[in-house]
Parts: structure tokens; C-alpha cells; sequence
């Protein structure tokens, strides 16, 4: 007991020097705890186990590592070392005098500089925020911590949101590219633990966008660099528990075995099935949703309807359960299934059911959704010539092309030129021949 009282005096003389009543040092250890995720009593609690660790009564053994995190410079977290008189060395030395053996102080200092956090930031950083903060923390890795990852996390989200609106792919591109590569490299120097794993789960939305957009800029050829990113959001995905991550990526990879070549629908389906089963655990429904809209366009690819009718059902009862707190909340909505719904109808040949959902989603979309529009107003167009309407479908093809000359959509363009080419039996007519003029000038 003697040892415990020389060691609670220690820990006064600590908290004494930096001239911090009992108080405050409660709250700097309830901080640190919040950051690394530690459950602590209320603040009135802890001052009294202070109260009681200083006079020696009491050791504070689950609380060792909060000490560590209170006291240690980020250069000691950083290398894992004590830095001989620093304030770290004084602590250690008091639990040297608790009976704490010296393989249990480097282990606790260790799982310390694990933990991270903002705990573990050095001062200079921890008044700064947002881009400011990034810039500081790309200089010192190592110290990346929750509110940097957080940070990255909403600006993915932001450029996500961009994409899925109206911004050109060609201008989303440069800035995607340098962000996962930030992102990249902090997660390389990350902490184990919920640093990491938010890192992860970052850079798989921000390497599936790129791999989307290189897709798109490539005017929907180059395969090979879209695989890249989406093999390196998978195994980004590999890292996070959430089953949406690893959904995400095989959403969108889908597509390059189906464009590929001669094309390869069946393998194409396997990708949007090996989706489909990521995302049943309900991390995401939209994730969830979304992936079984693509399951369903691509078994209606290969003239399977019932399965794909199934698969709309299952799309809509998920993003019938969205909520705000879903991971990807905004992103894909029930309003867009129905663009899914009149892509299925046209693989099955059956324009009249295809018009029909196409029409109710296109009214349905609002700002923010302009590629979504174009590939839906495009199939709407090719409904509208299957059934013998070709002046109304070269209309509906004017707001097609004024929506990708917009956003540079290559998904809107393709089907775009998929619906011109349906028109050439009423070549001769003006209003034909108005519109595809256009489309060749948007091929130029």
C-alpha cells in the first residue's frame, strides 16, 4: 500500500505541474476515452476515483492507457519509446510503483499509440480543422486520427453526390485521383482499430468512383483501369465488417465483362449476384437496393424476366427501409428504380410497361439526379420508337442530349446513340433528321 501512496502522489505532482485541478484532468481523460471509443463513468464519478487513485487507495487499472494518452508527446506515440524526464516517464514511473512490470508499461504504451485518435495528435494539430487539419496530418501521417478520417469521409461523399448530379467526369477526375491517394496513404500509416476501418471504408467509395470515372472519360472503353480501382476498393473492403463495401465496388464491375469485347452478360451476372449477396446483411439498403436493381437489369439481359421482376421487388422493399443513417443515404433512391424497372421491361420487350415506369421516374427525379435522367430519358426514347412514335421519341431525345452534354455521361450518351439508332426507318423525316444531327455532333 505504501508503493500505491508514493505512486498517487506521482500522479498529483502530474497533474499539479500542468497546474490542473482534479476536474480538469477528469476531463481530459473522459476525452481521450471518447476518442478511442472506452466507455468511462460521468465526469463526477471520475473526479472521485481521481480523488482515491492520488491518495493511494485505489490503482487506476483500467484506466492506465487514458494516462498514457493525457500525458504522452505524439513524438513518444509516434515511436513507442519514453522519452527520458518527459511526462511520460514520470507516469511510467508511477506505475512502476503501482507493481505494473516493465513488459506490461510497453505494452500499454503500444496499444496507446494503437488507439491513436486525436489523443494521439500533437498539439499543433489539434486546433485545426477540416482542410487545414488534412494538410497538417498529410505531413505527419501517422498521426492521421477519427476527425481526419471523418473529414475525408464527407468530402468523398460530397464528390460522390458531384458525380451522381451533374459534374463532368473529366473535372471530378483529377480531384478523385489526388483524394484517394491521400487516403491511400494515411490508411497505410493508420492505427489498427476505427482509424483504419474508416479509412477502408473510404477509400472503397472513393476507388469505386474512380474506377467509375475513368470508365466514364474513356467513353466507357477503358476496362482495364476501371478493374484496377474496383480491385483495389474490394480489397479495401476486405478490412471493413459491413458487407455494403465489398457490394459497392461489384455493383459497378459488373459492367466491364458486359461491354467488354464481344461481351460477356452471364459473367456480368455473376458480379451483380456476387453483389447482391454482400449486401443481404442490411449495413446498407441502399447499397442493398441498388445492387439488386443492377441483379435485375442483367437477368432481364439475358431474357429471364421472372427473376428480374423478383429482383425489383426485393430493390424496393430495401429502399422502402432507407434511413438517414444509412452509410450511403442520398446517394440512390426508390425514385430511381423505376429507371430499372423500364430497363428490364425493354430487355423483356415490353415497351408499353417500359414507357410507363420510365415516364412515372422521370417525372419523379429532381435536382441532383441529372445522369440518372439522361439514362432513363434515353430508354424512354427507345420505348417510344418501339411502339411506332417516332416524333415523341425524338423530343424525349432533345432532353437526352441536352442532359449529357451537361454532365459528360457516358452511360446517358451510349443509349443515347442506342436510341438514334432505332430511327432509321423515319430517316427522311425532319425531325429525325434534327436529332441526329445532334448525335453527330455529340460524337465529335
Amino acid at each position: 500500500m505504501g508503493s500505491w501512496q508514493h505512486a498517487g502522489h506521482m500522479l498529483r505532482s502530474l497533474r499539479e505541474n500542468r497546474g490542473w485541478e482534479v476536474p480538469k484532468l477528469a476531463a481530459e481523460l473522459k476525452a481521450k476515452a471518447t476518442a478511442i471509443g472506452q466507455a468511462v463513468p460521468d465526469r463526477q464519478s471520475l473526479v472521485r476515483m481521481i480523488y482515491e487513485w492520488e491518495a493511494g487507495t485505489h490503482r487506476p487499472r483500467a484506466y492506465y492507457m487514458l494516462f498514457i494518452l493525457v500525458y504522452a508527446t505524439g513524438e513518444e506515440l509516434a515511436t513507442r519509446t519514453v522519452k527520458r524526464g518527459s511526462e511520460l516517464y514520470r507516469l511510467m514511473a508511477a506505475l512502476k510503483a503501482m507493481g505494473v512490470p516493465v513488459n506490461r508499461r510497453q505494452f500499454l504504451l503500444n496499444a496507446a499509440a494503437l488507439a491513436g485518435g486525436i489523443a494521439g495528435l500533437p498539439t499543433v494539430a489539434a486546433n485545426l480543422e477540416g482542410q487545414e487539419r488534412l494538410v497538417w496530418v498529410l505531413k505527419h501521417p501517422r498521426s492521421v486520427d477519427l476527425p481526419t478520417a471523418s473529414y475525408l469521409h464527407a468530402q468523398a461523399f460530397d464528390l460522390m453526390k458531384h458525380y451522381e448530379a451533374a459534374a463532368s467526369p473529366t473535372s471530378l477526375l483529377p480531384q478523385v485521383a489526388e483524394r484517394l491517394e491521400q487516403i491511400t496513404l494515411l490508411r497505410e500509416q493508420a492505427p489498427l482499430g476505427r482509424v483504419q476501418q474508416e479509412l477502408c471504408r473510404v477509400e472503397t467509395q472513393s476507388a469505386t468512383l474512380l474506377g467509375r470515372l475513368t470508365w466514364d472519360v474513356s467513353g466507357q472503353q477503358d476496362h482495364a483501369t476501371a478493374a484496377r480501382y474496383y480491385d483495389q476498393a474490394i480489397a479495401a473492403a476486405n478490412n471493413v465488417k459491413e458487407g455494403w463495401a465489398e457490394a459497392f465496388p461489384r455493383m459497378f464491375q459488373r459492367f466491364l465483362p458486359v461491354y467488354t469485347g464481344g461481351g460477356n452478360p452471364q459473367n456480368g451476372l455473376y458480379l451483380a449476384e456476387q453483389a447482391t449477396a454482400r449486401a443481404a446483411d442490411g449495413s446498407s439498403h441502399v447499397v442493398a437496393g441498388w445492387s439488386a436493381a443492377f441483379a435485375a437489369e442483367a437477368h432481364a439481359l439475358l431474357g429471364e424476366e421472372r427473376k428480374a421482376r423478383l429482383l425489383l421487388e426485393r430493390a424496393d422493399a430495401h429502399l422502402s427501409k432507407v434511413t438517414a443513417d444509412d452509410p450511403m443515404f442520398a446517394v440512390f433512391s426508390r425514385e430511381q428504380l423505376g429507371g430499372f424497372v423500364g430497363a428490364c421491361s425493354l430487355r423483356v420487350h415490353d415497351p408499353t410497361g417500359a414507357e410507363a415506369a420510365l415516364q412515372d421516374s422521370a417525372r419523379r427525379l429532381g435536382a441532383g439526379k441529372e445522369k440518372h435522367k439522361a439514362v432513363i430519358l434515353a430508354d424512354l426514347s427507345t420505348a417510344l420508337v418501339l411502339q411506332d412514335d417516332p416524333e415523341q421519341a425524338c423530343a424525349v431525345l432533345h432532353q437526352v442530349i441536352d442532359l449529357v452534354e451537361l454532365t459528360g455521361n457516358a452511360a446517358g450518351k451510349r443509349r443515347a446513340f442506342a436510341a438514334g439508332r432505332q430511327l432509321t426507318r423515319w430517316r427522311n423525316e425532319p425531325f429525325v433528321q434534327d436529332v441526329q444531327d445532334r448525335l453527330l455532333a455529340l460524337a465529335s
